[in-house]
């Protein structure tokens, strides 16, 4: 199979299903585990007076590192070891600079209108993702990249969480949570099997389709990007 091939095969919401579920196959276990212990440590330190209050923001590095694992699940990058949840610690600050970012960014515009905190989310959605495959880049520099690979995809990945969303809901709704147990891993290995499509949609390829590769505006254009992104970006989506 070729680039191409893979790039086209990985866009559609049953190929990145299909690709997710079989990434799982003989590692269910090994991942809910992996899940499961974060969960456990997650849960522990919210009990903590006044530091439980922010587990959140304190352990997004820990969040950083499922999602780490995950892809390695992904891409079939053995060991799939539980010392792999912990590595984004060797960046501690850097990861917990990148959640207060990206938080501020999309606060400020949602402060504009709700469309616009919407797609700036959509747009950083993959910063994590670039970050832990580009350990020296800066939080700004992985937050232009995941603007760029996401650059015409916005809405698709939008459309694809809300319908695992609803299949989510109905899993919860008709099995008592338990489908959860297997969903949520999926969902982890569908997040990590889309970012795998995005990232590999090379300039050259994306022409082919209309798609055109920009960077991500910086901060000072931060006011002035609702415009152009109404403008301009639905006519390439």
């Amino acid at each position: 199979m070729n680039t191409k091939e893979m790039i086209s095969q990985g866009s559609s919401f049953s190929a990145l299903a299909g690709q997710a579920w079989n990434a799982l196959k003989g590692k269910w276990l090994t991942v809910i585990g992996a899940m499961l212990f974060a969960f456990l440590i997650h849960s522990a330190i919210m009990f903590i007076p006044i530091i439980g209050n922010f587990s959140g923001w304190l352990l997004f590095p820990l969040t950083a590192g499922i999602m780490l694992f995950v892809l390695r699940v992904v891409r079939n990058e053995p060991p799939f070891e539980i010392n792999l949840l912990f590595q984004p610690f060797n960046q501690y600050w850097h990861y917990v600079w990148a959640n207060l970012r990206m938080a501020i960014f999309i606060f400020l515009w949602m402060l504009l209108l709700i469309i616009p905190g919407i797609i700036a989310g959509l747009r950083y959605s993959m910063t994590v993702y670039v970050m832990l495959d580009n350990p020296q880049y800066s939080v700004k520099e992985a937050m232009a990249e995941s603007s760029a690979i996401m650059y015409g995809h916005k809405w698709q990945y939008f459309g694809y969480s809300l319908l695992i969303g609803l299949i989510c809901f109905a899993g919860t709704l008709f099995t008592l949570g338990i489908a959860l147990i297997w969903l949520i891993p999926w969902m982890a290995a569908f997040n990590a099997a889309f970012y795998e499509s995005v990232r590999r949609r090379a300039p050259e390829f994306a022409a082919d389709e209309g798609v055109e590769m920009i960077p991500a505006l910086d901060d000072s254009e931060l006011k002035s990007e609702p415009e152009s992104e109404s403008n301009s970006e639905p006519s390439h989506e």
